[in-house]
C-alpha cells in the first residue's frame, strides 16, 4: 500500500474560531489515488494528532488504526525519554 506523510507544525496555543475554543486539529494529506494510505500529523496545544485514512481495501481493513495505535505506544516512549533527558539537564 503506498502511503503519503504530511507533517505540520501547528499553533503552540490553543486557536478560537468563531468564538469557541479549537478543541482538536488535524492534517490530512490528499490520498493521491486508490488504495493510498494517508497519515497526517500536526502539533497543536502542545500535543501531537495523528490522522490516518485509507480506500476501503480489504487486505489492509485495519492499517489506519493500526499505524496510530503503533506511532500512540511509540511516542509515548519519546516523550519519556525527552522528559528524562530534560530533568537530567536540570539535575
Amino acid at each position: 500500500m503506498p502511503a503519503i506523510l504530511t507533517n505540520i507544525a501547528g499553533p503552540p496555543e490553543q486557536a478560537n474560531l468563531a468564538g469557541g475554543e479549537v478543541l482538536q486539529w488535524t492534517a490530512a494529506p490528499p490520498t493521491g489515488g486508490h488504495g493510498v494510505l494517508a497519515i497526517g500529523v500536526i502539533s497543536y496545544a502542545n500535543n501531537v494528532l495523528v490522522t490516518c485514512h485509507t480506500d476501503k481495501v480489504p487486505e489492509f481493513e485495519d492499517a489506519a488504526s493500526r499505524i496510530c495505535h503503533d506511532f500512540e505506544e511509540r511516542f509515548k516512549l519519546y516523550l519519556s525519554r525527552a522528559e528524562d533527558a530534560l530533568s537530567d539537564k536540570q539535575a
